[in-house]
């Protein structure tokens, strides 16, 4: 099926550099959605240990989801002015920043920023990522490879809460 779907007018250079993209593109979304996959479903849960009530937690998760949704409506405005694929790499890079020091400095606000950073970031990059694909795939071959990503992001994410959430049972947060 993936294999059709690259399209029979392409020659097999172009077949291949085709699948290779898109393989690229589906292994760094695995590899992004296991580290949000490892830390978003517990958040919560993570908040309220340090303190958080749960209308403060409701409330600020919703703030934060809110916020990068307006702010992921600059993606395509800031992918002209640096590049779509510069933007790409400093949304991505972006959070790994206050996450870092979410491991040094466990407070509410830290966590809240550090989960802002992320929701941004992923509110920029997926619409990006999606137009960099869409003008380097042939038309055919589109399907196939957002399938995939997203296929690539669901089953990293879900084998990722999994092991996060058996290690956080076991061992806490600590």
């Amino acid at each position: 099926a993936f294999s059709a779907a690259i399209g029979t007018t392409q020659d097999d250079g172009t077949r291949l550099r085709t699948r290779r993209m898109i393989r690229r593109y589906a292994a760094a979304t695995a590899l992004i959605s296991t580290g949000a996959g490892a830390f978003l479903p517990f958040v919560n849960v993570y908040l309220a240990r340090l303190g958080a009530r749960p209308g403060e937690i409701a409330g600020l998760l919703s703030a934060v989801g809110v916020c990068g949704a307006l702010l992921g409506l600059l993606a395509p405005m800031l992918g002209r002015w640096m590049g779509r694929e510069r933007l790409s790499v400093l949304a991505r890079v972006f959070p790994v920043v206050p996450a870092l020091v979410l491991l040094a400095l466990p407070t509410i606000p830290m966590v809240v920023l550090t989960y802002g950073a992320r929701q941004i970031g992923a509110g920029m990059t997926w619409p990006i990522e999606a137009s960099i694909l869409n003008d380097r795939i042939n038309p055919r071959a589109r399907p196939g490879a957002f399938g995939l990503r997203t296929a690539a992001w669901n089953l990293a994410w879900a084998a990722s809460s999994a092991l996060s959430g058996q290690l956080i049972v076991r061992g806490g947060y600590n």
